[in-house]
């Protein structure tokens, strides 16, 4: 949802989702849809994402079956590949300030039943993380043709001067040229290899653990 005038403006969202909640990606909490309706509260020239999961005919949410993968310690915009698709651990937002959040260094995916799933990690090496200079620049930023850009704006297109490259675990650090490199998988499985399998049944948990090179 995007507000792109000068003014605070409200947006009522209708029962035409098939969902009792939206997720509220910049807050990172649920809104509960009332008498089928959200209220959106959008601050002037701004941008929010809310996120939803279907309801099955029986009324009850589907995935609740939850795998997060995390980090450790926590590295932001991590690359792995789950099931063959892409994923990437969550880097935090800009606001005032740059604020990590609790989701920092992982991803969760949901699944509509137990199973199998196999995780790779891509990022067996990770360096350095582009940070944005202030919140105006991040968005800027997105306009660059980088990884999970969506926007390609001519005028922006050198990074360099829209952000800093930062330590990967602080991304309020700057980066002192020394990586993480992969070490192991631990929890549910303990593994050496990039690629493991692990079968998820509720809500599980696996490790990558990483160490800072000397």
């Amino acid at each position: 949802v995007v507000n792109p005038v000068n003014e605070r403006k409200i947006l009522t969202v209708h029962d035409d989702l098939p969902t009792s909640s939206l997720w509220d990606v910049f807050h990172d909490q649920a809104m509960k849809l009332v008498k089928g309706e959200a209220i959106l509260k959008l601050p002037p020239g701004c941008g929010r994402v809310y996120m939803f999961k279907p309801s099955g005919n029986s009324g009850v949410d589907r995935g609740e079956q939850t795998l997060i993968v995390k980090t450790d310690p926590g590295l932001g915009k991590t690359h792995f590949k789950l099931d063959g698709l892409p994923m990437v651990t969550y880097s935090g937002r800009w606001t005032t300030q740059y604020v990590k959040g609790p989701n920092y260094g992982s991803f969760i995916a949901k699944f509509d039943k137990p199973g199998w799933h196999e995780i790779t990690i891509v990022d067996d090496v990770r360096a350095e993380i582009l940070v944005a200079n202030s919140y105006e620049d991040a968005y800027a930023l997105n306009a660059t043709k980088m990884p999970g850009a969506t926007t390609g704006d001519e005028k922006n297109r050198d990074p360099n001067r829209l952000g800093k490259f930062m330590d990967p675990s602080e991304p309020g650090k700057t980066y002192e040229g020394k990586p993480f490199k992969f070490v192991n998988w631990y929890g549910p499985v303990v593994s050496k290899k990039k690629t493991i399998r692990v079968y998820v049944d509720g809500e599980v948990t696996v490790y990558a653990k990483f160490r800072k090179s000397e």
